[in-house]
């Protein structure tokens, strides 16, 4: 299931990056997530990885929340901070069928 969800998720994300890169990797564990990013122009790949990561839904979103971000350049480290701030740890996506097996990987949120 592991590869099915990756696999979703890489779909998800090449979507969303579709103008400015993709998805180089993508590795999933039970509470953390690390992406391996390229972007147009850039010769060097981007490390991001967010641990601590737990689910809820709100307003018909499917959401990710995580205690830790890092990235492996300063500068995107401080747009995740910024980012950490105004969104309070969480991100979200559309609730869909397809990201449901996401609920079974990461625990749920208290």
């Amino acid at each position: 299931m592991g590869n099915f969800i990756s696999d979703q998720l890489v779909k998800h994300l090449n979507q969303r990056l579709a103008q400015v890169g993709s998805v180089e990797a993508l590795d999933l564990e039970r509470d953390a997530l690390k992406v391996t990013l390229k972007l147009r122009g850039d010769e060097e790949e981007i490390r991001l990885e967010f641990s601590g990561i737990s689910w809820f839904t709100e307003d018909g979103k499917f959401n990710l929340r995580y205690d830790n971000a890092y990235a492996s350049r300063e500068w995107i480290q401080g747009v995740l901070g910024i980012i950490r701030e105004k969104s309070g740890n969480a991100f979200s996506m559309p609730d869909a069928i397809h990201l449901m097996p996401l609920k079974m990987l990461f625990p749920k949120a208290r």
